[in-house]
C-alpha cells in the first residue's frame, strides 16, 4: 500500500510555472517537475475538485497548463 499525498494548488502552479528571472520561482518550478517525475509513481496522489477548480480559473494558458498537469492524480473517493 503507497502512502497518500494530497495535492494543493501550489504542486500544478509550481509544475506549470512560466520561465522567468526570479531564481527562486524557478528553482520551485525545478524541483516541482523532479518530484513529479521521479517520486510520484511512489504515492496515491489525489487533489480535491476546489484544488482543481482553482487552478482552472485567471489567466486562460496558465490555467490550462494546470489542468494539464500529468497523471497520476485523482479525485479523492467519498
Amino acid at each position: 500500500m503507497k502512502p497518500t499525498v494530497y495535492m494543493e494548488s501550489t504542486i500544478p502552479s509550481y509544475y506549470s510555472a512560466r520561465s522567468g528571472r526570479d531564481i527562486i520561482s524557478l528553482a520551485r518550478r525545478e524541483i516541482t517537475r523532479i518530484w513529479w517525475e521521479n517520486h510520484r509513481e511512489k504515492y496515491d496522489v489525489y487533489i480535491s475538485q476546489l484544488v482543481f477548480e482553482e487552478c482552472s480559473q485567471g489567466d486562460t494558458d496558465y490555467s490550462e497548463s494546470n489542468r494539464s498537469l500529468p497523471p497520476p492524480f485523482q479525485s479523492r473517493p467519498k
